[in-house]
């Protein structure tokens, strides 16, 4: 069985480190937006890339917001991953009902890149080696 486990206080609980995560993720799509914006608006990207920009921008704040929740809250990876992700989804959703009358457009792919991003995080991500097994000693007879 195993034993107790010393808190250490260095992880954070699971709802403040997904929020924290959505957080993250909103700034970096909002940054990756400007970014966006500005390159196309000097020219430097044609308007037909907007498309692909935006995949790549939540492509990037997902996996930023997602690697940002795991490594805060620090067990459950994958369900932290996703949580994080679904979140951000759902922000985005309440996002275009606020700003642009609840005109939806793209909520399939949006949806994909999304979880694409949040769980891509999870690849680079180390886990636990978890429990070892026990060495089986033959003794002698």
């Amino acid at each position: 069985m195993g034993g107790k486990q010393r808190v250490t206080g260095k992880q954070m609980g699971l709802p403040a480190g997904v929020a924290l995560g959505m957080g993250t993720a909103l700034l970096v799509t909002l940054a990756g937006a400007g970014v966006l914006a500005w390159l196309i608006a000097g020219e430097r990207l044609a308007e037909s890339t907007m498309g692909y920009g935006c995949a790549a921008v939540l492509l990037l704040s997902s996996a930023a917001g997602a690697w940002t929740a795991s490594a805060l809250v620090g067990h459950q990876r994958m369900a932290v991953c996703l949580l994080a992700g679904l979140g951000y989804y759902l922000l985005l959703l309440g996002m275009t009902a606020l700003l642009f009358d609840g005109r939806y457009q793209g909520l399939g792919v949006t949806a994909l890149v999304v979880l694409g991003g949040s769980l891509g995080v999870l690849l680079g991500l180390k886990g636990s080696a978890g429990p070892k097994g026990r060495r089986r000693h033959i003794t002698s007879r």
